[in-house]
Formats: C-alpha cells, sequence, structure tokens
C-alpha cells in the first residue's frame, strides 16, 4: 500500500492492515525513499505562496516516515509490526517533466491539501506558477523513487 504516511498514526495504520493478512501471507507497503518528490513540494509552495500573496509554507513539521525512508529503517520497522523475511527495495523512478505528470505529483499525492482553500481560479494560477517554475529552475524531471517492503505475516 502507498501512502501509510496518511494515516492519522502510521503504526497503527500499518498494523491494522498487516493484521488483515493471514498468517502466513505475504504483504507490502511502500513509501517515497528519502529525497524524492521534495522539490515538487518546494515548488508547489513557491507556487502557492505567489498566488495567495501568503509567505511560503515552513518545512512540515518531523513524521515518522521521515524515520523510515531508508531501506534499513523501513525493514527493522516493519518486522517490528509482525513480518518476517522482510525484504526492501528501491524502484528508481525518475519521471520525465511533463505538465500533465507534473499536475499529477500535486493532485494525487498529499501535495493536493496545499489546494483545498483555493477557489478554481487560484488552483489554475498555482497550476501555471508551479509548472512554470520548472522551466525556470531547469527542473526537466521529478524522482519519485518508492521504497517497497515485502514480508511475510507471522
Amino acid at each position: 500500500m502507498l501512502g501509510i504516511f496518511f494515516f492519522p498514526d502510521m503504526t497503527a495504520g500499518a498494523e491494522y492492515l498487516i493484521g488483515r493478512v493471514r498468517p502466513g501471507g505475504r504483504t507490502g507497503f511502500t513509501i517515497r525513499r528519502r529525497g524524492a518528490v521534495e522539490i515538487a513540494g518546494k515548488h508547489l509552495g513557491a507556487a502557492v505562496a505567489a498566488v495567495t500573496g501568503a509567505t511560503p509554507p515552513p518545512p512540515r513539521p518531523p513524521h515518522l516516515v521521515d524515520e523510515l525512508n531508508r531501506p534499513d529503517p523501513l525493514r527493522i520497522w516493519l518486522g517490528e509490526r509482525g513480518l518476517t523475511d522482510v525484504t526492501v527495495k528501491e524502484n528508481e523512478l525518475r519521471l520525465p517533466l511533463a505538465p500533465d505528470i507534473a499536475w499529477l505529483m500535486v493532485t494525487g499525492s498529499g501535495f493536493a491539501g496545499a489546494l483545498a482553500e483555493l477557489d478554481e481560479a487560484q488552483r489554475i494560477a498555482v497550476r501555471d506558477a508551479y509548472l512554470s517554475s520548472f522551466d525556470a529552475a531547469g527542473v526537466r524531471e521529478l524522482d519519485a523513487t518508492p521504497l517497497i517492503g515485502v514480508g511475510i505475516r507471522r
């Protein structure tokens, strides 16, 4: 499951999902690798600030995902949740910066929350500012690399 970091309590949510797997069954979880999609968030924050006149948002508060976004910590954490034979692999994923893909990185992720208070005209303006900011910065691809952790329920 991609997005366990969306659970209000990531540990409880993961344990709940693992508990739904039959003993001996295999399950997997994915999260983004450290540093992946960060540039998209920075460009989005700047675009929202430019459109709304607000100051760019501060960095998000520390979250458990910041401790788990590397292979070894994720492997250990999944083992502590009741999985054995845990493997974690990085699936290198660099997306060419086509406008539709770049905007989907916003609307199809937790970044969409940055648009929640905006009206339609502001969303369009943010989209335009966000996409043009990549050109101005010379960014041609987005790192969307996930870590894929798979294990067997005890």
